[in-house]
């Protein structure tokens, strides 16, 4: 089983924690500006996150990240 956590460090970055329950450790973790909701895709690969980002305009950024290497891979 795994799980989301999310925290933030004292840069105030948002970091979404992927953990093994079972294992008890953490697997990867997934660092941006802000992140307010996370998803694990079904064949655990692979985790999407949204930010609200507020400017002019306030506005959504959804990213993938790859669970193998903590790197974002895209986003829009």
């Amino acid at each position: 089983m795994v799980h989301l956590a999310f925290s933030s460090d004292s840069s105030e970055t948002a970091i979404a924690q992927l953990w093994d329950v079972a294992a008890g450790r953490g697997v990867q973790r997934f660092a941006s500006g802000e992140i307010n909701t996370a998803w694990i895709l079904p064949d655990s690969r692979f985790v999407l996150t949204e930010s609200r980002l507020f400017s002019e305009k306030a506005f959504n950024i959804i990213r993938l990240w790859a669970v193998s290497t903590g790197k974002e891979l895209w986003h829009y």
